[in-house]
């Protein structure tokens, strides 16, 4: 199979106005001009000129896809459908983004996937959008529970009414969980070796002596994998096919996310292995926020961390960390990261996220990263990779060194 390319064009980043359609059009025209792109992905917030104009007879790419967020920033979000911690705080989203609220569509504060409110309310709005316009697909995004980048108490979730009805259901007693989260993990898990097959190693080794954080990480996951089915059902009952944008391997589960149970259900997938991006889902943002969540709760030292994390995470190490830290993840971790994503989705494809944005001063791809990184990927066996987040912000240099580097 060819390799594929795939490119993501955001409409929540900016004024509710932008990006233009125009601008849109001409910078489409250009990068396929440079390299040929499989699948357009666009969305965040409706931008009904944009869609019609991209999905219609003139369309510029011959396969587009609706991007749309799951549980996060879905239409008429309340707050209170928001996730509760352990603490039985309710999640409030991520604080990162600068002071330019109105034109950022993002909050990154997270529904309950048990809510029946936000069942009805986030399925609804696929349907309508898939309804209104004759995308291709539909890209999920944002389905999970909240990540380290939003504070690691707030991973820890939900404690919520009706995941209280949901878990007693399958004989699972949220009471117990909130006990055993407040003293894990012990000391002693340093030096046990992992037991779980499900999840990242070091995830699995952490839990290894708790059954029941176990098969609170397993309902999580459940609870997720039943919403993301009823959206898949909805895309095909309307013959249309269904994208997911996954969390890395190393975090997936640990944000209710399974590749083995969600793989089935999708046309291709997307793991976020970003190298570089100090943002949600990024590597780096999330291993920090770890760490300093585990420091904040438990007490645990960064450096009792990472010597524990070193043996059980492929390619980390307390030398990798301060890489991180510095400029970006070790590229063998990224490698190894993408090949996992493509082992745990197979037969699946897997289009891995390719960051290829400059924004000086906050994140600016080159072109050698973009070899190093796609390098990387056709390595660890993926089947294409997807220009991210977005195709309006991605210099031509970044396209041509993918193109050189894809068609020689």
């Amino acid at each position: 199979m060819p390799f594929k390319i795939a490119a993501q064009i955001s409409t929540a980043h900016t004024d509710p106005s932008q990006p233009a359609l125009d601008d849109v059009l001409r910078a489409i025209a250009a990068a396929q001009a440079i390299l040929p792109i499989d699948v357009l992905i666009i969305g965040g917030r409706t931008r009904p000129d944009l869609f019609s104009a991209l999905t219609g007879p003139q369309r510029p790419v011959k396969t587009v896809f609706a991007w749309y967020n799951l549980l996060s920033d879905y239409p008429g979000q309340a707050p209170t459908e928001g996730v509760i911690n352990f603490r039985g705080q309710q999640s409030g989203g991520w604080g990162g983004w600068a002071e330019s609220g109105a034109e950022v569509a993002e909050s990154f504060a997270f529904g309950c996937p048990n809510h029946p409110e936000v069942q009805r309310k986030t399925l609804a709005g696929a349907a309508a959008l898939l309804d209104a316009f004759p995308f291709d697909g539909l890209f999920l995004d944002k389905f999970r529970f909240p990540s380290p980048a939003g504070g690691l108490e707030h991973t820890f979730s939900c404690f919520c009414p009706f995941c209280q009805q949901a878990a007693r259901a399958e004989g699972l007693d949220l009471n117990e969980v909130q006990a055993a989260l407040r003293s894990w993990p012990q000391p002693e898990l340093a030096q046990k070796d992992g037991l779980v097959s499900a999840g990242a190693p070091w995830l699995a080794a952490i839990t290894s002596s708790s059954p029941i954080l176990q098969a609170f990480l397993r309902f999580r996951a459940a609870s997720i994998t039943r919403l993301v089915q009823q959206a898949a059902a909805l895309t095909r009952a309307r013959g249309r096919q269904l994208g997911l944008d996954l969390f890395s391997p190393a975090f997936a589960f640990l944000v209710g996310q399974d590749y083995a149970a969600l793989a089935p259900l999708a046309s291709w997938a997307k793991p976020m292995t970003y190298r570089a991006a100090l943002g949600p889902a990024g590597l780096r943002l999330e291993t920090t926020r770890l760490l300093n969540g585990l420091h904040a709760i438990y007490d645990l030292s960064e450096s009792a961390c990472l010597e524990w994390a070193s043996h059980h995470q492929p390619g980390f190490s307390p030398a990798g960390f301060a890489e991180l830290a510095r400029s970006a993840v070790p590229l063998p971790w990224v490698e190894n990261e993408i090949r996992l994503a493509a082992q745990n989705l197979r037969p699946c494809p897997a289009y891995f996220g390719l960051e290829t944005v400059s924004f000086p001063g906050i994140i600016d791809i080159t072109p050698p990263d973009i070899e190093a990184v796609l390098a990387a990927g056709l390595r660890a066996g993926a089947s294409g990779a997807v220009i991210s987040w977005d195709l309006m912000h991605t210099p031509a240099a970044n396209l041509r060194a993918l193109a050189g580097s894809i068609l020689g």
